[in-house]
């Protein structure tokens, strides 16, 4: 995948445009594009629980991809202090495409698709 930096740019990858969920025409082709990766807990059933963990953000989804990968159960706890959620059975390991959510008073950001996805399991 190459660097993508904008919706606009986004717009004209086909690769990356599959797992795009939004309607981008309703955001500003200049509205900047990131790849988040997040830690998401879920229970045996597949429930979400309150466990989830942002580990960073990327300007290329090669290199989000490539941490996303590496991620580690021992990171996760490190992460949320010490062991997550007693109800988390799993982690689904996400690289999210994001922009600026135009709504979010707070600069929160928006997913607007997910690029790549596995599940880490929780040992013991």
């Amino acid at each position: 995948m190459k660097e993508v930096n904008t919706v606009k740019e986004l717009m004209e990858d086909k690769d990356l445009m599959k797992g795009i969920v939004e309607d981008l025409e309703d955001f500003d082709e200049d509205s900047p594009v990131t790849y988040a990766v997040w830690a998401i807990g879920y229970t045996a059933d597949s429930e979400i629980t309150d466990a989830d963990m942002f580990i960073g953000e990327f300007t290329d989804p090669d290199e989000a991809v490539a941490c996303a990968e590496k991620v580690t159960i021992e990171q996760i706890n490190e992460l949320c202090f010490g062991k997550p959620d007693p109800n988390t059975a799993y982690f689904s390991i996400e690289v999210e495409t994001v922009i600026a959510d135009p709504d979010d008073e707070d600069g929160g950001t928006m997913n607007i698709g997910t690029i790549y996805s596995r599940d880490l399991e929780i040992d013991g």
